[in-house]
């Protein structure tokens, strides 16, 4: 199979080099989500590899295919000075091209204190930080025109569409998609499935704001919806529902807000539902998980050994930062990138709580963890990075919150993918820091042409 991923990294390099930006995206995508969740055999990390290779190839393309950038300002006499700069590589009037470059270069400080450090191998260190590369695409994705955006996302919107009819064929036994986790079906008792299609939750608001899509929108939603339902984790439901809010509130109209709270009020039966049929399951339910956080903070770490539950992830996170603290000379910058497979971390670390992992002498990581993103960010790279991350989020919510376009919907979509950053991986994945990377390109090229209040001829803005 990697034969059909390089032939489609190398169809992405040639398509971005001939402007057919639209293909560029749907290979890009179909590399990094395992050929749109069909292929079984490839590994996630070879699949962001390859997409990592294509960020490396078009560094030369970048600088000549990016569209120019006009900058008007205002003289203090009242006169208008105008000029213009190529997009490129350049962090000019770009928040977002600023925040990568300081991004990737903490990646690579941490890459360089840690081997020189001897924490941990060259190997294993790059293993960790190569990641961050991933980022790199933004550049290539801010070069695409918005148009050419909206037309990416109307071929998306019938992948998506197919995908989840793939996936409900699952619960009659017929597995297409990859990810059906059999074992962790049968030992929870219940039928369900993780592996939802990769831009679920980016249509289901994206097609509320499309207007194109009339009235079969709310068709749409639902359909998605339900492929949510069928997932059973609880965190995803209660940050889709605070996304859901925050999006009909955001769209201001008083018509939007009330069909808002109807739709989230008529969905809260579904979504109970799921909760009491986890709960049944588990030892404890949500709000006793919730609970238990707020009023006993200090003594999870004693009874929260099984992971899955609130209390275990926040007990996990509550013993990296404690060793943080036992030793202050890593508070900073943590531990450096040490990676969880490498003799460097099994000679080191000895967690008692950590995400389970029957390979390993402990049958639990670490370092790496399923269960919440936050784990390896603040053991790797100490309070300063756990900044820097999350500061990720806090960006994308101010420069899309002023968004005049579509574009404005990554503000709940960043909510909900920030509430399940506790449930779930983000930072050491690959296609979340794709998706963060295309949806930043996006916002940036509706800010950029100034939509929908300028027509194409006078894309004239200050960003």
């Amino acid at each position: 199979m990697l034969a059909v991923y390089l032939l489609l990294a190398a169809v992405a390099v040639w398509a971005f080099w001939k402007r057919q930006f639209v293909v560029f995206l749907l290979c890009y995508l179909a590399i990094v989500s395992q050929l749109f969740m069909l292929d079984g055999t490839t590994e996630h990390q070879r699949c962001s590899d390859v997409c990592i290779l294509i960020n490396l190839a078009l560094i030369p393309f970048v600088q000549v295919q990016s569209g120019r950038l006009r900058i008007t300002r205002t003289m203090p006499d009242g006169s208008q000075f105008s000029r213009s700069s190529v997009l490129g590589y350049s962090p000019r009037l770009d928040p977002f091209a600023l925040y990568v470059f300081v991004f990737l270069l903490f990646y690579l400080g941490e890459f360089i204190a840690t081997v020189t450090s001897n924490a941990d191998s060259l190997s294993y260190a790059f293993k960790v930080v190569r990641i961050s590369l991933m980022m790199m695409g933004y550049f290539a994705f801010r070069a695409i025109p918005f148009k050419a955006y909206e037309r990416f996302f109307e071929i998306g919107l019938y992948i998506t569409l197919l995908q989840g009819l793939l996936y409900l064929l699952q619960f009659v036994g017929i597995h297409i998609l990859t990810g059906y986790d059999k074992e962790k079906v049968a030992s929870e008792g219940f039928n369900f499935a993780l592996n939802i299609p990769n831009l679920t939750y980016f249509y289901l608001f994206y097609v509320l704001k499309a207007r194109k899509y009339g009235k079969w929108r709310y068709a749409i939603f639902l359909f998605l919806f339900v492929l949510v339902l069928l997932t059973f984790v609880r965190a995803i439901l209660i940050a889709l529902l605070v996304a859901l809010l925050i999006f009909f509130i955001r769209e201001g109209s008083r018509r939007t807000v009330i069909t808002g709270l109807v739709m989230v009020v008529l969905m809260l039966p579904f979504v109970m539902g799921v909760f009491r049929t986890k709960s049944s399951v588990r030892s404890t339910t949500t709000v006793e998980d919730i609970t238990q956080v707020a009023t006993d903070i200090e003594n999870i770490d004693l009874y929260s050994f099984n992971s899955g539950t609130l209390t275990f992830r926040i007990a996990m996170l509550a013993e990296r930062i404690q060793y943080l603290s036992d030793y202050p000379q890593y508070a900073a910058f943590g531990v450096g990138a040490i990676h969880e497979d490498s003799p460097a971390c099994a000679n080191r670390f000895d967690f008692l709580l950590g995400t389970e992992n029957l390979e390993k002498v402990g049958q639990r990581c670490q370092i790496d963890s399923g269960d919440i993103a936050w784990v390896p960010v603040v053991l790797r790279y100490g309070w300063v990075g756990t900044a820097l991350h999350l500061l990720l989020f806090i960006m994308v919510f101010i420069v899309a919150w002023r968004a005049r376009s579509t574009a404005r919907i990554v503000v709940p979509i960043f909510i909900l993918y920030f509430i399940n950053t506790f449930d779930s991986v983000f930072f050491e994945a690959g296609f979340p820091l794709f998706f963060t990377s295309l949806m930043m390109a996006w916002v940036f090229r509706s800010k950029r042409e100034d939509l929908p209040e300028k027509n194409e001829n006078e894309r004239e803005r200050t960003i």
